[in-house]
């Protein structure tokens, strides 16, 4: 990435950012809602809520504005769907300055981005104190959601920018990470998304930043469903695109995570037909919805309404099968510490029957000792001598 030459730290009383960023569609949102219910401020002019995001961006315009006009300026797609560098020149710097300017609060704050992977060097530039969170999704998930959601343009022309983006970002990620890892945390969305408090914690502890628990019902986790056929996309992901392979489990590793198999031979010299027939298949996927929706408007309940059950049905079914591997290793867990807990009862069981089997004497001589101490004293008897106390008649 170039940076600019008139790149310079900018001097403000407040409190360090913490920038959260990641390519697209790997849960950026998740992560700035999850902060800002902990008390993370992350602005006042946030993108609103559509149909491609339901629960809101939670994007600061004005950060967001900023890397659209830096793009367009540069010729680039708006969305930075794009494989080129782009330089930051003066007019923009001055632009950065005066925004910092206006979010940069005394308290936590900072801002959700994920144009902002591509211009790392610059805001580290113009902010050295800054402190980052990096979110990365699987590949194929996340060309498989871009393609799902239709709403980039530059994927029409040009389906492959969908992987190669993903690798745009995730290498300048992994760049920066690299060389600043101290200021630095990666998550998977995954690993947020079944244990958001401990995701938090994890940030609020290495940053040392006053965060609160997080509100975990602000987000459904079957939005982060992964796909019908999941295992396919994958399978022809890193067939025709294999260098995702190694970029992603750099990231894994990064985030304490095992490798991925890749499981295929690689064809990268089909790549353009398999993302030209992806995309075709969610656009007309999503083609029979709209339609449906359309007809139960206009006609009310009918035959039409079998397709959106479906789609709800196959939703529900993936979201579900989503949380099986969490289930699946949380009892693995619970059996492995029942597991640990019966051996130690073992173990002391076996320590009192051996004690008892060693010394049965000692034992009855303990006892005949603690008898006679706790047995009345003798009273004297008419020669002087101690003898037993009278009986009672």
């Amino acid at each position: 990435m170039t940076e600019p030459e008139n790149t310079a730290p900018i001097d403000s009383p407040v409190s360090a950012p913490l920038i959260i960023t990641g390519m697209h569609r790997s849960g950026t949102s998740l992560v700035a809602a999850l902060l800002q219910s902990a008390g993370l401020d992350i602005g006042d002019r946030l993108l609103p809520a559509d149909a491609a995001n339901t629960r809101g961006y939670f994007e600061n315009t004005d950060f967001l504005e900023f890397h659209r006009d830096l793009l367009r300026s540069q010729g680039l797609d708006e969305n930075g769907l794009t494989e080129s560098e782009c330089a930051v020149d003066g007019d923009f710097a001055r632009r950065a300055r005066e925004i910092i300017a206006k979010n940069a609060r005394p308290g936590p704050w900072g801002w959700k981005e994920p144009r902002t992977a591509l211009f790392l060097p610059f805001w580290h530039g113009a902010l050295p104190q800054a402190r980052f969170v990096f979110l990365f999704r699987a590949p194929w998930l996340v060309v498989d959601s871009l393609f799902r959601r239709g709403t980039d343009r530059a994927l029409y022309f040009q389906p492959t920018l969908a992987p190669l983006a993903w690798l745009r970002y995730n290498h300048e990620i992994l760049k920066f990470y690299q060389e600043f890892p101290e200021r630095c945390v990666m998550l998977d969305v995954r690993q947020v998304a079944q244990e958001p408090r401990r995701a938090v914690r994890t940030i609020g502890e290495r940053f040392a930043l006053p965060l609160g628990a997080p509100r975990e019902e602000i987000f459904k986790k079957e939005l982060l469903a992964g796909p019908d056929g999941a295992q396919m996309w994958k399978l022809l992901l890193l067939e025709s695109f294999p260098e995702t392979l190694a970029c992603y489990n750099q990231l894994r590793a990064h985030a304490g995570m095992p490798p991925v198999q890749s499981g295929g031979a690689t064809r990268p010299e089909f790549r353009d037909q398999v993302m030209q027939r992806w995309l075709e298949l969610h656009t007309i996927d999503r083609r029979n919805v709209q339609g449906a929706h359309w007809l139960h408007e206009k006609n009310g309940p009918g035959p039409a309404d079998t397709v959106l059950q479906l789609d709800e049905i196959r939703r529900q079914q993936q979201a579900t099968a989503d949380e099986i591997p969490a289930l699946r290793q949380h009892l693995q867990e619970v059996q492995q510490r029942h597991a640990v807990t019966e051996q130690k009862l073992a173990e002391v069981t076996a320590k009192i029957e051996a004690e008892l089997r060693a010394a049965p004497g000692a034992r009855s001589a303990r006892v005949s000792a603690k008898s006679r101490s706790n047995a009345p004293p003798a009273l004297p008897s008419q020669n002087g001598h101690q003898g037993r106390p009278p009986q009672t008649p």
